[in-house]
């Protein structure tokens, strides 16, 4: 693979990842899981939020449809993980 097929295969993920996101955003204020009026204007709530989704995402992207792949997508993940 070289850096411009990973870095557009990348961007493809991340574009995804953000639309996914931003659907759940709408679906944590339907839902009635937080009371918004109860939060200040500050970024104690969007920082929860935005927790909640990246734990989502996680989950999203863990290597189970990958499962030949796993030890090394997850010590791959890791290495990136330390450089970055």
């Amino acid at each position: 693979m070289t850096k411009k097929q990973a870095r557009k295969k990348t961007r493809e993920l991340i574009r995804r990842s953000t639309d996914r996101m931003r659907k759940n955003i709408e679906r944590v204020f339907m839902s009635g899981a937080v009371n918004l009026p109860s939060y200040e204007d500050n970024y104690v709530l969007p920082t929860a939020i935005m927790l909640a989704l990246l734990k989502e995402e996680l989950e999203n992207f863990k290597p189970t449809q990958f499962s030949q792949y796993k030890k090394q997508i997850e010590k791959d993940s890791r290495n990136i993980y330390i450089c970055i």
